[in-house]
């Protein structure tokens, strides 16, 4: 790469990372890296005044051999052994509380060791922040408590559910505030006041010399480990394409699913998949195949 257009590169990711606010995942996960941004909201959210964070990790990742892994956007603990879950979730296709009931179980079976009994289980946070209010509470927070059916009390187990958006102000005035500063971190209308760690951690990133050169280096690596992942990806789909295609001949002459696997040297369940989804598109269209898979 060339000398100018090194510098065209960087003057157009400084024009992007100005425009980036809290709801991208690339922001808010260096942002957050910082304890005391992460404190900051944590402690609004909450209501927790005096909550003091330990440590935390921005993308945290659960693996599991058995099922489902999952990445946390940003887990937390405090001192006093509690642990926190922050989710920012723009998309609107997602259902966020059977998401919430995942990861609730993903962070308990880390936390509970063998022979541990499920008294030790630390108190758990569970934070969503929404573009909707897909709740339709018409207010930007909302905690969901366990209550037991037909009497005012509750049934306590030591999960704590909060769901924010960013759609409705919330009845805390510096809720609201914070709320429209993970929204938009550009307008200087939005008071800063009990979240200071969190506008000086994002002023830093996006506007500061050596913030925003870091964070550039990080956007166009990214940029170019989309662009590569694409172009893989690419090439998958058109080896893809084209089995599909060899099996709907081979098929249509009438040949066996272990024939077909044997000719095209695939497994035989992924030229039964194939199939079923053929069946199921009613059609020996590659591209509509390909879509029922």
């Amino acid at each position: 790469m060339g000398k100018a257009t090194g510098i065209l590169n960087y003057r157009q990711r400084i024009k992007e990372l100005k425009e980036l606010n809290l709801t991208s995942d690339l922001l808010s996960s260096v942002v957050f890296e910082d304890i005391a941004a992460i404190q900051d909201v944590l402690r609004i959210l909450t209501g927790i005044c005096d909550l003091k964070i330990l440590r935390v990790e921005p993308q945290r990742s659960f693996r599991n051999l058995y099922g489902r892994s999952s990445v946390l956007d940003i887990w937390a603990e405090d001192s006093q052994g509690s642990q926190y879950n922050m989710e920012i979730q723009i998309a609107e296709n997602e259902d966020h509380l059977k998401r919430s009931r995942f990861i609730q179980s993903r962070i308990d079976s880390r936390s509970l060791g063998s022979g541990v009994g499920y008294d030790e289980l630390p108190d758990l946070y569970l934070i969503f922040i929404t573009q909707k209010d897909f709740l339709n509470v018409r207010t930007g927070i909302t905690r969901i408590v366990r209550m037991i059916k037909g009497t005012d009390r509750q049934a306590e187990n030591g999960v704590h559910e909060i769901y924010a958006n960013l759609e409705y102000p919330a009845e805390d005035e510096e809720v609201t505030r914070l709320l429209q500063f993970i929204g938009d971190t550009n307008n200087p209308e939005i008071p800063r006041d009990g979240f200071q760690n969190l506008s000086e951690r994002v002023e830093y990133l996006k506007n500061e010399t050596g913030g925003a050169r870091g964070m550039c280096e990080l956007m166009e690596r990214e940029w170019n480990n989309g662009r590569e992942e694409g172009r893989k990806e690419g090439r998958k789909e058109g080896e893809l394409l084209h089995l599909i295609d060899q099996v709907v001949k081979k098929r249509d002459r009438k040949i066996t699913v272990k024939g077909i696997a044997d000719a095209l040297e695939e497994e035989e369940v992924m030229i039964q998949r194939i199939l079923l989804a053929a069946a199921e598109a009613g059609s020996n269209v590659v591209e509509e195949i390909y879509a029922c898979l």
